[in-house]
C-alpha cells in the first residue's frame, strides 16, 4: 500500500511540475497589389502583382491569394528571407478586373494557413493601378 501511495505522489508531482505549453508566436500579414496592362491587349486584360509580407514566420511560408467574392484562386507564393511573397496573376475577365479594385465584399484575400507555432492569418486588400 505504501508503494502505491508513493507512486501516486510521484505522478502528481510530475503533473504539477510539467512546463506550461508555449504560446504561438504572433503572426502579422500585410498585403499590397498593383495592376498593369499591355496597351496592345483588350482593355479588360491586365496583370495583378500581389505581395504579402509575413512577420514572425521566416522563409518558405506559403501565402495564397484569392478573390474575395467567390474565393477564386489568383496565385500563391512562398516567403523569402525578408518574409515577402510575390506572385502575378493574369486577369482576363472584366468582372474580375473591376471587382479586384474595390474593398468590402470585393477585392482579394491574402491567406497564410498557419504552421507549427504560428497561427493562421488572413488580410483583405484591393489592387491599384501602377503609376509610371
Amino acid at each position: 500500500m505504501r508503494s502505491a501511495a508513493l507512486t501516486s505522489l510521484a505522478l502528481a508531482a510530475t503533473v504539477v511540475l510539467a512546463p506550461a505549453a508555449t504560446a504561438a508566436a504572433p503572426t502579422s500579414l500585410t498585403t499590397s497589389a498593383s495592376l498593369a496592362r499591355d496597351a496592345s491587349q483588350p482593355l479588360w486584360q491586365a496583370a495583378v502583382t500581389l505581395t504579402g509580407t509575413l512577420t514572425g514566420v521566416g522563409t518558405g511560408a506559403k501565402i495564397t491569394f484569392t478573390t474575395k467574392w467567390d474565393n477564386g484562386p489568383l496565385c500563391e507564393a512562398v516567403t523569402d528571407a525578408r518574409g515577402v511573397a510575390r506572385c502575378t496573376a493574369g486577369i482576363t475577365s472584366e468582372v474580375t478586373l473591376v471587382r479586384i479594385q474595390f474593398s468590402g465584399e470585393n477585392g482579394y484575400l491574402a491567406t497564410f494557413a498557419g504552421s507549427a507555432g504560428h497561427p493562421a492569418a488572413q488580410t483583405p486588400g484591393s489592387a491599384k493601378w501602377a503609376t509610371r
